[in-house]
């Protein structure tokens, strides 16, 4: 029972801190992830009062998310804050995650593994859909004047066809807010339809899905709240929970009284109607809606010098931006107002531009299999011409595995025994016909040819890192992951597989666990380990993503930091946010 687990976490699990400044200590992982853990812990309880020990995690986080890849058996708690963009977009695994959580001995996973059967078994799960990321060029295209005005053509018809019932229900959620003793009051009411050439004016020259059904503008119809500074917190929260109850969901929130150094003020949030057409809705002050008129033909200027490039052009374009931003500084910040987070499902918060389409799960079959990684770009600037080398026993997982990283890195995947059979046909008859050692010759040759190629994801047979000299050629060549599976998973998958050369034979588990004796300590060698978390292992693509993250780019959250150059956010926050997703 619940005071059971508890004591037992009191009376086993250590909890402090290295006398050395950092806590790590490269001979023992344990105590290190212990130590570094401890850090966190402080961190995330502390940060709120102060960032005292901010700088120390944050440079520490790396080291810690390496270490939770190599100890085996620890592994991070599966659920954090982005979960509910998963299941936003009906993209949760009921099975995996309950497959995560069925040996973790916690009280917060028996509440998460209560919760998934009871949501599980009473339907309320959303159905799947998927978002098409615009990531792949291919998908892409760069609209011209033309076919920006095309596009505002057929987004202002088909706002013209939905803010009907839009108007209503924000109507209504202004009703009900008046109701709680709100003042509210929709001053934008007469211009919620956007004009035709301004929306052609934010999509020229813009990178948009090449869909023809995709909806690229959020703002098409806006509403705008003007509340008194006082109430503005709790007004938004209750509007946000009223339109979500007449089935309208929230797809992305930015809130720009967070932000340093605004150049708008307002908490803009995108809803999605029952039928998937987004449109915005901004909550004002009274004097962030009077900043937002006085900007508004600065806003014209700026865009019309940014699309008009001249001598002074720039110039005069980034002094009528700071003097938007010098007016948004002098607007005050509701009380409360900072704890209202951004959040965004679709992975383009604060992007109005939004370029993507939502299908159902019959269209899925036509989607690529693994979207490319928000964190692809960094990874693959870090390997430069290196390959990545997935390595481990028969039947771990590298080619299902490798495949889908491959593809959330965006680049080719190579099976070397795929390659092996192709050239030379099926290895049990290569085996029987010319033995092991002209099998690990033809080996060697293709790993070599492979690594030539830059950039790649390679799998390897199971005996492939065991040769010194390929290893060696890994190690100058690759940043090699080792796949450390379950070994009762791979006893599973390997029960009744003829395929094997090295494992027939009467004595086949004895062989296998000879194997496992012999082979592990040169797993334990390569660059990266990951444990798989999950059963699928499709959904193990992902876990080596991270791992090569912070193997090769420190840990950073390439997504926070891209975010991080583009709004210049409070700096306090954003350590926060990192500490606390970390």
């Amino acid at each position: 029972d619940a005071r059971e687990r508890v004591e037992l976490l009191l009376d086993h699990c250590r909890a402090r801190i290295d006398p050395r400044p950092d806590g790590y200590n490269p001979h023992d992982l344990h105590e290190s992830a212990i130590n570094l853990l401890s850090v966190g812990i402080k961190v995330g309880t502390d940060a709120y009062k102060s960032d005292t020990g901010a700088r120390l995690f944050m440079k520490k986080s790396a080291d810690l998310q390496r270490l939770l890849q190599q100890v085996p058996g620890l592994k991070p708690a599966p659920y954090v804050k982005a979960l509910a963009a998963t299941l936003h977009q009906g993209r949760f695994d009921v099975d995996a995650s309950l497959a995560d959580l069925k040996d973790n001995p916690t009280l917060a996973a028996s509440v998460m593994e209560a919760s998934i059967k009871l949501a599980a078994a009473n339907g309320i799960l959303p159905s799947p859909l998927d978002v098409a990321e615009a990531d792949d060029p291919a998908a892409t295209i760069t609209l011209s004047r033309e076919q920006a005005l095309e596009h505002a053509r057929r987004a202002a018809q088909r706002a013209a066809a939905e803010e009907g019932a839009i108007t209503a229900t924000a109507q209504a959620v202004a009703a009900l807010l008046r109701q709680a003793g709100i003042e509210v009051t929709m001053p934008h009411l007469e211009q919620r339809l956007r004009g035709r050439d301004s929306m052609a004016d934010g999509l020229t020259g813009q990178s948009v899905s090449a869909a023809p059904e995709a909806q690229l503008l959020t703002n098409a119809v806006r509403h705008v709240f003007e509340i008194p500074d006082a109430a503005l917190t709790r007004a938004f929260k209750t509007a946000v929970l009223a339109f979500e109850e007449r089935g309208y969901s929230e797809v992305e929130t930015t809130n720009w009284f967070r932000m340093r150094t605004p150049s708008f003020l307002a908490i803009r949030t995108v809803f999605s109607t029952p039928q998937g057409y987004r449109f915005e809705a901004e909550f004002h002050t009274p004097a962030s809606y009077r900043a937002k008129l006085a900007n508004h033909d600065l806003y014209k200027q700026i865009g019309w010098l940014r699309r008009h490039p001249g001598p002074d052009a720039e110039q005069k374009a980034d002094e009528l931006v700071q003097s938007v931003r010098d007016r948004c500084l002098e607007v005050a910040i509701p009380p409360d107002a900072s704890s209202i987070p951004h959040w965004g499902s679709s992975g383009h918060s604060r992007s109005r531009s939004a370029g993507t389409s939502r299908l159902a799960t019959a269209d899925r079959a036509s989607q690529p299999a693994a979207p490319r990684s928000p964190q692809a770009g960094a990874i693959i600037a870090a390997l430069g011409m290196r390959p990545v080398v997935l390595v481990g026993m028969p039947s771990s997982g590298k080619s299902t595995i490798g495949r889908e990283l491959a593809g959330k890195l965006g680049v080719k995947f190579v099976d070397t025994d795929k390659e092996i059979v192709r050239e030379h046909g099926n290895l049990s008859d290569l085996f029987a016909r010319q033995g092991e050692a002209h099998f690990r010759q033809l080996e060697a040759e293709e790993l070599a040819k492979q690594l030539e190629k830059g950039p790649i994801v390679i799998a390897t047979g199971g005996g492939g890192f065991i040769e010194p000299n390929n290893r060696a050629l890994i190690g100058e060549k690759a940043v090699s992951v080792w796949l450390d599976t379950n070994p009762q998973v791979i006893r599973r998958r390997l029960r009744n597989d003829t395929s094997r050369p090295l494992l027939q034979g009467p004595d086949g588990e004895q062989k296998l666990s000879r194997m496992f004796d012999e082979r592990r300590p040169l797993y334990q060698q390569a660059d990266i380990t990951v444990v798989p978390p999950s059963a699928k292992d499709k959904e193990n693509a992902e876990p080596c993503v991270k791992a090569l993250h912070a193997y090769l780019c420190g840990g950073e959250d390439a997504a926070a930091q891209t975010l991080a150059n583009e709004t210049p956010a409070n700096e306090t926050h954003a350590n926060e946010t990192h500490a606390n997703e970390t």
